[in-house]
């Protein structure tokens, strides 16, 4: 867990409080009491903020100060009324430990400290997910403490085959990370995969789980993301369900879920708590949605530039009256608007949360009519970039993905109308199939193909088909790992 230190606790008192003092040098916030066991000297050392006062004097002095008689390391640990109490020799590793609420006791003559635990620190409350909003279903979220976190999932999974693996990653931030899986159901090549990727960061500072996601990810420069984020706990807890592994940071409210297959994007944790029919439904739209939000302004460009045969001449004259003394080409006005609409949507996430609504709403309504007015861009260009940039909400966890695919697919489209679109389709469509998120297809089960899956894909059978009692019938990622 921590790396070993040469440099060992000292029998004498003065030697190690001097070593702790010139640790923290210049630190106001350290603080150490000096008190005495049945007269033997000794003191303890922490960092203000990080521990419970009330807790050092009812956990660690009261029960020292009724010591008498001969004293020794066991007979003072087992005195502290503390839960968790550690005996170490290392000065250093006992430093490392106050950083995270510990307070280390140091008494004289002894060659070990004894480290407890009485961290305490102000956290939010737990609340429901700004990003990942159900209608029906559990409103709970992560917040930043690892501990909370852990225990929101074992709430909802009650189960002792769960597995938690605790670690420490930046060489100068140490965050504790726990990587979560369900022992029977996950794959063991699976889970030494993610483990083998865990042990083999090594970085000065890891501040959010955005930073483990980025060293992890097989597919590191691809548009389409092999790890997944979520702010639910429930979610968390129905993916372990199915063989994934989960990784929480210390800090960080949101848990990373791999293996991460394309179609998971599509689904909503919410599509479980609805009727089969609308959930399948809705399915479908997303899928819509995916193919209008990248292809609408491409094909925009393909049709009207160079295949203006296949639309009725009455529509091809009216799109040709809208953009009557526009000064850009369709090509880049198209981009125009692309970037336009990134940049309110961007302003509106960006500002503080009372005015982000109203700033998008004037820059959507009175920019936009000023725009057209003045002849700028044409009204079928804003109808179909607005289109494509509202659809892209229905896939929430391929947001960016999406906003990189649509501008890429206009470039071709610009030069060779759909022949370039459609062999762009290809390339990405290949290029999807050849990736893979920690030995896992990321196509499946489309490719390769597995049947029995589809029932959870597109369509949403009912709840027995999909998680019945019948183990086959069960959805465990770890079957597509050859």
């Amino acid at each position: 867990m921590f790396r070993r230190s040469s440099v060992t606790v000292s029998k004498s008192l003065k030697m190690n409080k001097k070593y702790v003092q010139n640790q923290f040098e210049k630190d106001d916030d350290l603080f150490i009491r000096n008190f005495s066991i049945d007269k033997t000297p000794a003191f303890i050392a922490g960092i203000q903020g990080l521990v419970d006062k009330q807790a050092i004097a009812q956990t660690i002095l009261a029960p020292l100060a009724k010591i008498t008689g001969t004293i020794s390391c066991d007979f003072i640990m087992n005195a502290l009324s503390s839960v968790f109490v550690q005996e170490i020799d290392s000065l250093e590793q006992a430093i490392e430990l106050m950083m995270y609420g510990n307070v280390a006791l140091f008494v004289d003559g002894f060659k070990t400290s004894v480290v407890i635990d009485v961290s305490a620190f102000e956290q939010r409350s737990i609340e429901e997910p700004k990003n990942e909003v159900v209608i029906r279903g559990p409103h709970v979220g992560f917040i930043e403490d690892l501990t909370v976190n852990l225990s929101l999932i074992r709430r909802i999974l009650h189960n002792k085959h769960l597995k938690v693996e605790s670690d420490y990653l930046g060489q100068k931030t140490k965050n504790k990370i726990a990587l979560l899986y369900v022992k029977g159901i996950a794959y063991p090549k699976l889970i030494d995969n993610v483990q083998m990727k865990l042990n083999h960061i090594s970085v000065d500072a890891v501040l959010d789980s955005g930073y483990v996601e980025q060293l992890i990810e097989p597919g590191r420069w691809s548009f389409f993301p092999t790890v997944r984020h979520t702010e639910r706990p429930s979610t968390v807890a129905a993916s372990l369900l199915e063989g994934r592994i989960a990784i929480l940071v210390d800090g960080s409210p949101t848990a990373l879920l791999v293996p991460h297959l394309f179609l998971d994007n599509f689904m909503n944790p919410e599509d479980y708590n609805s009727r089969p029919f609308y959930s399948s439904m809705m399915r479908i739209v997303r899928l819509i949605g995916f193919f209008l939000s990248t292809q609408l302004p491409a094909l925009y460009i393909s049709i009207e530039n160079f295949h203006k045969e296949v639309v009725p001449s009455s529509l091809l004259l009216s799109v040709a009256g809208a953009r009557e003394g526009v000064p850009f080409p369709l090509p880049l006005e198209s981009i125009l608007m692309v970037f336009a609409f990134e940049l309110i949507k961007e302003t509106g996430i960006r500002m503080p949360q009372a005015l982000g609504p109203s700033i998008s709403l004037v820059a959507g309504l009175i920019l936009g009519q000023a725009a057209v007015e003045a002849g700028f861009v044409g009204i079928p260009t804003v109808i179909i970039v607005a289109l494509a940039g509202l659809s892209s909400f229905l896939i929430p966890f391929l947001k960016e993905t999406i906003v990189l695919i649509r501008i890429l697919l206009i470039i071709p489209a610009s030069f060779v109308g759909l022949y370039g679109l459609i062999l762009t389709d290809i390339l990405i469509l290949l290029h999807i199939v050849s990736l893979r998120s920690f030995g896992v297809p990321y196509l499946a089960p489309i490719s390769p193909t597995y049947l029995e899956d589809w029932r959870d894909t597109f369509f949403r059978f009912t709840t027995n088909n999909v998680s019945g009692a019948d183990k086959r019938l069960r959805h465990n990622i770890g079957k597509y790992i050859k």
